[in-house]
C-alpha cells in the first residue's frame, strides 16, 4: 500500500511497531498519509512504534 500511494505521489510511511504479550513479541505495520492511518491504524494504538520508512 505504501508503495502504491507513493507512486501516486502521495507521501506516504510505513511505520514499524511492536509488542510484549506474555511471553511473545509482536510486531505490526501500518501506513500513514499526512499523519492519518490509511491502513492498519486500528491495531497499531496497541504497539510502540520503533522505525518508519520514507
Amino acid at each position: 500500500m505504501q508503495r502504491l500511494l507513493r507512486s501516486a505521489g502521495f507521501n506516504a510511511l510505513l511505520h514499524y511497531g511492536a509488542r510484549q504479550e506474555a511471553s511473545k513479541l509482536e510486531s505490526h505495520v501500518w501506513v500513514t498519509v499526512d499523519g492519518q492511518a490509511v491502513i492498519g491504524g486500528e491495531e497499531a494504538k496497541s504497539f510502540a512504534a520503533i522505525a518508519i520508512y520514507p
